[in-house]
């Protein structure tokens, strides 16, 4: 699955708020989380960002720290997993710091992998098709290694309006996954924004959500 959207416009915010909530048990944009489990999460930045921004759902979401046990980073900085060597390397680690080897049951195995942003994560190009192709193939490895579903957060294209132009880079990216969530903001309301379901591959695609964005400060 991918989430996309402009910068700015709380696409890392639905996507930590989709893995706490996993990570957690706790329900989701409204609705109940029927299998809760381990969250990986695949950061950008530093990981004292992710505790932030942690600490202020805990307080939104008037939860104790304990509920995000199952919530941890997989890592951080440029891991381009579109590099074999480089995937290889994330899936050990993953695994080193679950506790098990590749070959455990599926009970055991991470239920998400959240990926942010592609851009970073990605060594080829995202304008062309066959890294793209490479980029997904590397998502499907992961998401076989865990027995767990990845989400991958990505910009929308350049000078997009309403979608009319999907995801940024390649249309490979888009035609490889099973769910495509596009994020924009209202433009009638502040703060607000629409997640919109343009893609759902097995199942009757969704109606919109629309969310209010509100500045929480954790502890």
């Amino acid at each position: 699955m991918t989430r996309q959207g402009a910068r700015g416009q709380g696409k890392t915010f639905v996507a930590l708020d989709i893995a706490a909530s996993i990570a957690s048990g706790l329900p989701c944009l409204g609705r109940a989380v029927a299998n809760p489990g381990r969250v990986g999460y695949l950061l950008a930045e530093r990981p004292e960002g992710l505790k932030r921004r942690l600490s202020g759902w805990l307080k939104h979401r008037d939860a104790n720290p304990e509920m995000l046990d199952n919530i941890f980073v997989a890592g951080s900085g440029a891991i381009k997993i579109d590099d074999a060597a480089h995937c290889d390397r994330l899936i050990n680690s993953i695994c080193d710091k679950m506790g098990i080897r590749e070959s455990e049951p599926e009970e055991t195995a991470l239920r998400l992998l959240v990926v942010d942003p592609l851009a970073v994560h990605m060594g080829g190009s995202e304008n062309d098709a066959t890294d793209m192709a490479r980029f997904t193939n590397s998502l499907l490895e992961l998401s076989k290694a865990f027995k767990c579903s990845v989400l991958v957060v990505h910009h929308e294209g350049k000078g997009n309006f309403n979608n009319r132009f999907g995801a940024r880079g390649s249309s490979a990216l888009e035609a490889a996954l099973d769910t495509v969530l596009y994020m924009c903001p209202d433009e009638g309301r502040p703060n607000h924004a629409e997640i919109r379901m343009t893609k759902q591959r097995e199942f009757e695609e969704s109606p919109s959500l629309w969310l209010e964005l509100k500045p929480i400060f954790g502890k």
